[in-house]
């Protein structure tokens, strides 16, 4: 949908609610029916049976939060559930650490082709979507160095995949994730150059430094636009968040998470933005206080 240029930047009200639980589900010990394979080249493979009346998987922290610490909690999990008969459906995945904190994940799904997936890591969470063999190649970015990266399948089952990532020790990243509407975009400007996540107005791309993540296609689907701070301390950056006023979301309350990766620690928070009545639809409403004010800094 074309929407005009002109943005609203004035009378924003943004309330903001810490609303703990919002997009939030953690995973717990003793799941039945679970089974797990360690992978080649230290990554995990794991299937879990979860509800199937979930429609919509919440993004959540990395599954560290209900495996403990470490990889050693998902292999003790293992040891308990034993495995299951295979029966052509395996699915699998495997993880590569890229230069500049980049995962690039490639996911086998045999019985999920042209499927929904949800891809979570680390709190940031998307949908997308196998193709017509059940394949999924993925880059994200990577928030965590001991980073997790689940899959949930369309069959209510989950893949789980481990890869250690040294370069996020130096890197910065803040994000927005949301579900449904894909109305809101991150606008960068970075010195002399500006950087759009691209989704609310055709033909812009924050290319390398945004990573726009998510399928429009899907049912029910997921977007995040992760930005990557420069590594020098001296560069002038300003975030903002652009949030798109259709006929659709004119005077809703739409919502959101943040999410802030410093050197490895992520924080993520829900949002709320108060939209302005039906009148303005077809104008772009810019939000300066969405952002956390980070000071670029050099990891030690």
């Amino acid at each position: 949908m074309d929407v005009k240029l002109r943005a609203m930047r004035t009378g924003a009200v943004l309330a903001v609610a810490l609303a703990a639980g919002h997009f939030v589900q953690s995973m717990k010990h003793g799941v039945p029916g679970a089974s797990i394979n360690a992978a080649t080249s230290g990554s995990i493979e794991q299937t879990i049976k979860q509800p199937a009346e979930v429609p919509l998987v919440p993004a959540s922290a990395s599954l560290t939060t209900g495996f403990g610490a470490s990889v050693d909690g998902v292999t003790e999990l293992a040891a308990l559930a034993g495995t299951t008969a295979t029966d052509g459906c395996d699915a699998k995945i495997t993880l590569e650490a890229e230069p500049e904190a980049i995962i690039n994940a490639a996911i086998s799904t045999p019985c999920a082709k042209g499927e929904r997936l949800v891809i979570r890591h680390a709190g940031m969470s998307f949908a997308a979507r196998t193709s017509a063999d059940g394949m999924l190649r993925v880059r994200l970015p990577a928030l965590e160095t001991e980073a997790i990266v689940s899959v949930f399948l369309p069959d209510s089952e989950v893949l789980v995949g481990s890869v250690f990532v040294p370069d996020v020790a130096s890197v910065q990243r803040f994000g927005l994730q949301w579900t449904d509407s894909d109305v809101f975009d991150l606008r960068i400007m970075e010195d002399d150059k500006i950087f759009v996540g691209g989704r609310t107005t055709s033909g812009r791309s924050g290319g390398r430094k945004i990573m726009v993540l998510g399928d429009r296609s899907v049912d029910q689907p997921m977007f995040a636009e992760i930005y990557t701070y420069p590594a020098d301390p001296t560069a002038s950056v300003e975030v903002e968040v652009e949030l798109a006023i259709t006929s659709e979301t004119c005077g809703r309350v739409m919502q959101a998470d943040s999410i802030l990766a410093e050197f490895g620690k992520v924080t993520v928070e829900a949002r709320k933005v108060q939209l302005p009545d039906c009148g303005q639809a077809g104008d772009i409403l810019v939000l300066k206080n969405l952002s956390p004010d980070v000071k670029i800094a050099v990891s030690n």
